[in-house]
């Protein structure tokens, strides 16, 4: 990969959260020869590194400054393995999608473009895609212009009866060759966490994370619905190698029905380095309810003042209603917006 180098232009920029919009102090930008659109499909998104694109017509100033998934720095080699992070400067706006399950059309992947996002994550639980590669192609087709991701079909490894175990095994495996077919570079699956004491199962499992990886796939590990720390914290100690989704609804309903087992910072502090994928949405805290952001009881923002925003490659907007998507669209950008000025503001905080 050529490596491309970037400079501050300006570090005395502050931002109004609401708007984006720089004021008078000036604007922060990142030089670079290369446009924006270059990176699209040759680099990773997780991996590319920040070029301020010039602005468009009827784009707000501010807007450059939360355009892509990146991390800004010039100082220091590209980082090896899924979890580590370059050192030295580093401002990251994660990609922002929705999932497919908004979509209830058996053709949903036609509909994509009209949902404007930039990254749709395929729930296979809910939305049609064959195991057939003609099939694939014809739905990659449609999906050429958003990032993708893949949500396992699978209910939870390692059931009781070993035919379903060995049923769930095989179609994660192929779920993992689906994700590398259209370019999807994470899949996200559950685990029955319970069955971990057996040495077998971690070694099954681990033979398809390697599969995986060797495929240039990220198995992403999501809780159930309602979140058990110390559950969640068994897998991610097992399976070093796997990152963490964090789903704000299953969070809620595990604090909210004090089955959770310890304060929301606690279990945020203890899987913060892990944590590489969120799924936005709320709820009353006692169903999985799949709201927007203002229409639940978690106090979201608060829970994202505690995540390393440099870690996280996509946040999927994981609701039931257009109008639950609109809303938390919205939401996410003012918020997004005000973290990247406030790490601008306050550089201590991107070695937090």
């Amino acid at each position: 990969m050529k490596r491309l180098t970037s400079k501050i232009t300006s570090a005395a920029s502050v931002c109004d959260r609401r708007s984006a919009r720089p004021l008078a102090a000036g604007a922060v930008g990142f030089e670079n020869e290369a446009p924006a659109h270059a990176f699209h499909g040759s680099i990773p998104h997780h991996e590319r590194r920040f070029v301020r694109p010039e602005i468009s017509k009827g784009e707000k100033a501010g807007d450059n400054l939360i355009r892509e998934s990146v991390i800004i720095s010039s100082e220091t080699p590209k980082s090896k393995g899924l979890f580590r992070l370059q050192k030295g400067p580093a401002i990251v706006r994660p990609i922002i999608g929705v999932t497919s399950q908004i979509l209830r059309s058996s053709k949903w992947y036609k509909h994509v473009s009209e949902l404007g996002v930039d990254a749709i994550e395929i729930n296979r639980r809910n939305s049609k895609l064959y195991l057939s590669t003609y099939f694939l192609e014809k739905v990659k087709r449609y999906l050429q212009d958003v990032h993708v991701s893949l949500h396992s079909a699978t209910t939870g490894l390692f059931q009781e009866l070993e035919s379903f175990t060995q049923a769930e095994l095989a179609m994660l495996q192929a779920e993992v060759d689906i994700a590398q077919f259209m370019g999807a570079p994470e899949v996200i699956f559950h685990l029955n966490a319970t069955s971990l004491a057996r040495d077998s199962h971690k070694g099954r499992l681990t033979r398809i994370i390697q599969y995986a990886k060797e495929r240039g796939v990220d198995l992403i590990y999501e809780s159930d619905s309602v979140l058990q720390a110390d559950d969640t914290c068994e897998v991610l100690e097992t399976f070093s190698e796997v990152g963490y989704a964090l789903d704000l609804g299953h969070l809620n309903n595990g604090h909210r029905r004090n089955m959770l087992g310890c304060d929301i910072d606690e279990f945020i502090s203890r899987v913060r380095d892990r944590i590489v994928y969120i799924h936005a949405n709320n709820n009353c805290g006692m169903v999985d309810e799949h709201k927007g952001l203002k229409d639940g009881t978690l106090d979201w923002r608060g829970v994202l003042d505690l995540v390393d925003m440099r870690r996280i490659r996509k946040i999927i907007i994981e609701v039931r209603s257009i109008h639950y998507l609109r809303d938390t669209q919205e939401e996410l950008r003012d918020y997004l917006a005000g973290n990247v000025c406030k790490m601008v503001q306050f550089p201590e905080m991107r070695s937090g």
